[in-house]
């Protein structure tokens, strides 16, 4: 499981929180919203995808990155 930071797109609802993230090909919706801080690199948030993933998405000016918090068995 990586936990790089990687380039993403975020559609749908509220500019800060997005209702879907479209990543390497795959469009994951958004099903809760946890945490959120401002950090030196921009805004951070916690976000659980349909499949139980949990994301950390970082919005610095326009442009979005995610990386894996945790995913159960499944997509370790």
């Amino acid at each position: 499981m990586s936990r790089a930071w990687q380039p993403v797109l975020c559609e749908a609802g509220h500019p800060e929180r997005p209702g879907a993230i479209l990543w390497a090909g795959e469009r994951l919706r958004v099903i809760e919203y946890g945490r959120r801080w401002e950090a030196d690199d921009g805004l951070h948030m916690l976000v659980r995808v349909m499949d139980d993933r949990t994301l950390e998405l970082r919005r610095h000016g326009d442009d979005w990155s995610a990386r894996i918090v945790s995913a159960p068995p499944q997509h370790v």
